[in-house]
């Protein structure tokens, strides 16, 4: 939703939230250009699936990279970032203005949105919410990432993210399999066993599942693999 322009301040209204609204714009607009950034990506197939014989009935379900994450996407990320988390800051000043009935609110210089893992951390720095009523710090002490599921917990994220965009160095990403359900065809009387790696595709090379072929010999363990490769047919990737 778009706010209107014109007011004083470099075009900027006399709304206290004004400035919320246009930070959260800017997020949404980075938003929409990373979808674009990463559908692009995508559809070239930057990746390969392989099947590779590691000896001993060993056989290892390989992710390779081809072409790298976007710098672009890379560079657009950290944009969205800090324009969410700075919409939260000035959400919190806003508040205080509209509470004081004041531009600028008393004390402006310790206003911050709080977002903290641990509820130590929210006690010690109550005094950057004293200009908000009593109701909107309960509510937002409801969101915080130690009162709810600290790993799951969206607040949490964007915080963390956005420190280490804005302090350390770049959040990259990585690709996830969203489905992975490979169909292996071996020698009849022989076992298999399936062991799962991980999902997160990351760097050139990722290990995603393990096959161990019992009682292996120098016969064709493994006589085909059928695996899904994004919106293209299944592939069968034979063992020589």
């Amino acid at each position: 939703m778009s706010r209107p322009r014109g007011g004083q301040n470099g075009g900027m209204t006399d709304d206290p939230f004004e400035a919320c609204w246009y930070r959260w714009e800017r997020a949404d607009s980075r938003g929409r250009e990373m979808v674009k950034v990463w559908s692009d990506y995508v559809e070239r197939q930057p990746h390969d699936i392989k099947l590779m014989h590691q000896g001993h009935g060993v056989h290892i379900i390989r992710v390779i990279e081809n072409e790298p994450i976007p710098a672009d996407f890379v560079g657009l990320c950290g944009e969205w970032l800090y324009n969410l988390r700075a919409s939260l800051d000035y959400i919190i000043w806003a508040a205080a203005a509209y509470a004081s009935a004041t531009l600028p609110p008393p004390s402006e210089g310790i206003l911050q949105y709080p977002i903290y893992d641990d509820e130590a951390a929210w006690k010690r720095n109550l005094y950057r919410l004293k200009g908000l009523p009593e109701h909107q710090q309960r509510r937002l002490r409801e969101i915080q990432p130690f009162a709810s599921n600290l790993d799951a917990n969206f607040l949490g994220w964007i915080n963390r993210l956005a420190r280490i965009d804005r302090h350390r160095t770049l959040v990259d990403g990585a690709c996830c399999l969203a489905e992975l359900r490979p169909a292996l065809g071996i020698d009849r009387g022989r076992k298999a066993t399936l062991q799962w790696g991980t999902r997160v595709v990351r760097g050139p090379v990722t290990d995603v599942a393990r096959v161990t072929i019992a009682r292996a010999s120098t016969q064709r363990s493994i006589s085909g693999l059928s695996l899904p490769s994004g919106g293209r047919s299944a592939s069968v990737i034979g063992w020589p």
